[in-house]
């Protein structure tokens, strides 16, 4: 790949270097070609000697609406049953190429900054919460609704906390911005108007400091963590997802569920997949508690 040409994201080089998600028209999707962009958007930032923080930031109303689910949005002409089979080996690539994108975020020695606004459910979340520091717009809310058909935790069940991440997996209910950061999980909830201006004075800043000091400071925080298992529980997370794929096959609802995405539709998967859960007051749209 030539690292100037892009056609997902935006690169802007510089002290503080902006890496712009570009895609409002599919709701800035998780696809391949994105995944593979932004890994090299990072190797090229981190390779930079004049670059000092890195920016991400997205384009429209939603930083990321997750996986690339474009393909699966009307009926399909092939046959679930004989044509459209996921191995376990298809599965693993995906599996690895998902490692591949968030390992480079862990790998880069540069610090770098999120600001999220709008709709971030499951690969983008993990985009999100995957940065050094991450502010989100007051509109902004995060969940794994996938997760009641599927599996795995995702990796982040250190970052949330044990309790929470328990209830926050096991349920797949949508969490608010102003929540994450009531828990400690990110570092500031802003304005929709004022993310962008946000995000980039705190880059303003860091950018102030020794370039070397900062790659020290996040070397020593990025080893606290991996002694505390993060790095453990990042690969163990995608052997789940394995494992739950793997189980989808021979057990009957999420089975149906992916048929259901070929048959009919996504959202009338989903409206299937999360009707249970609506009389308990979820609603895939929008930051929703469990009324208790």
């Amino acid at each position: 790949m030539n690292m100037l040409e892009y056609k997902t994201l935006i690169y802007e080089p510089g002290r503080i270097t902006r890496i712009i998600n570009n895609q409002p028209q599919f709701h800035n999707k998780f696809g391949y070609e994105f995944q593979d962009e932004y890994t090299d958007a990072l190797k090229r930032f981190d390779q930079d000697r004049e670059a000092v923080v890195a920016v991400t930031l997205a384009v429209g109303r939603n930083f990321s609406a997750g996986g690339d689910m474009r393909a699966y949005s009307q009926k399909q002409s092939w046959d679930f049953d004989s044509s459209y089979q996921y191995t376990e080996e298809t599965w693993r690539y995906e599996q690895e190429r998902m490692g591949r994108i968030f390992n480079s975020i862990v790998d880069c020695r540069k610090p770098m900054i999120c600001g999220a606004q709008g709709i971030m459910v499951a690969n983008g979340m993990f985009l999100a919460l995957a940065q050094d520091i991450t502010i989100m717009s007051e509109d902004a809310f995060v969940g794994v609704p996938i997760i009641r058909v599927s599996g795995g935790g995702g990796g982040l069940e250190s970052d949330l906390g044990y309790r929470y991440a328990m209830e926050f997996f096991s349920t797949g209910w949508n969490t608010s911005a102003q929540e994450l950061y009531r828990r400690g999980i990110i570092n500031r909830v802003v304005p929709l108007a004022k993310l962008e201006e946000t995000v980039m004075k705190y880059a303003n800043i860091i950018a102030l400091m020794p370039s070397e000091s900062l790659k020290l400071i996040k070397n020593s925080l990025r080893f606290r963590a991996y002694l505390s298992g993060a790095f453990e529980t990042n690969l163990f997370s995608r052997e789940m997802n394995l494992t739950a794929h793997l189980a989808s096959e021979a057990e009957g609802r999420e089975r149906e569920f992916y048929k259901m995405i070929l048959e009919k539709g996504m959202r009338a998967a989903c409206d299937v997949r999360d009707k249970p859960f609506e009389e308990y007051g979820f609603s895939r749209y929008k930051a929703n508690e469990i009324d208790i």
